[in-house]
C-alpha cells in the first residue's frame, strides 16, 4: 500500500464517519421533536377533554365573567356538579395564565393546572354559540413545546365544539 492510497483511504473513512455521525445526530433531533410533539398533542387533548366534560354537563355559560373571542379567553360555567349542599349550582372557570390553562372551582380550592409546564399555551380562545334551543362553545387551544429548542417543532392547534347538556344526577 502506497502513501497515496493510505491518504485516500483515511480521507474516505473520515468522510463516511462524518456523514454517519451527522445522520445520527439528525435522527436524534427528529426523535426528540416527535416525542415533544406527541406529548404536546396529548397534553392539549387531555385539557380539552376535561373542559368538554364540564361544558357538556353545565347548566349555562356564565357570561358575566367569561371572555369570548380573545386569545387569552376565560370560560365560566354554572354547573350542578360538585355543588355545595346548600347551593343549587357551583361555578367553574377555565382560563389562561402565563402559558398554562387552569381550572378554578368556587369551593375555595387552589386552581388546577390542566396543561403541564412542558408546553407553552399561546392561544386559549372561547367562541360562544347560541340558538333558540341550545347553547355551545368552541374551545381552541394553540401551544408549542416549552423546553425543546429545535426548528422541527411548531405550534399545534386543537379545536373542539361542545353543546351544553345539563347534568342530571
Amino acid at each position: 500500500m502506497t502513501l497515496i492510497e493510505t491518504v485516500i483511504y483515511i480521507t474516505l473513512f473520515t468522510l463516511v464517519f462524518s456523514a454517519a455521525t451527522g445522520f445520527l445526530i439528525n435522527i436524534l433531533h427528529v426523535a426528540i421533536a416527535v416525542r415533544a410533539d406527541q406529548a404536546l398533542v396529548a397534553n392539549i387533548a387531555l385539557a380539552l377533554k376535561t373542559m368538554e366534560l364540564e361544558v357538556r354537563h353545565a347548566d349555562a355559560v356564565y357570561t358575566s365573567t367569561s371572555v369570548f373571542d380573545n386569545d387569552g379567553g376565560q370560560l365560566s360555567l354554572r354547573t350542578p356538579r360538585s355543588a355545595p349542599t346548600d347551593h343549587e349550582a357551583a361555578y367553574v372557570d377555565f382560563y389562561l395564565d402565563n402559558g398554562v390553562v387552569y381550572e378554578r372551582r368556587d369551593d375555595g380550592s387552589s386552581p388546577l393546572a390542566l396543561t403541564s409546564g412542558d408546553i407553552d399555551v399561546s392561544v386559549f380562545r372561547i367562541e360562544r354559540y347560541t340558538s333558540s334551543s341550545a347553547e355551545g362553545v368552541r374551545l381552541i387551544v394553540t401551544a408549542e413545546p416549552a423546553n425543546v429548542s429545535t426548528v422541527l417543532t411548531e405550534p399545534r392547534t386543537l379545536r373542539t365544539f361542545v353543546v351544553i347538556r345539563p347534568f342530571t344526577p
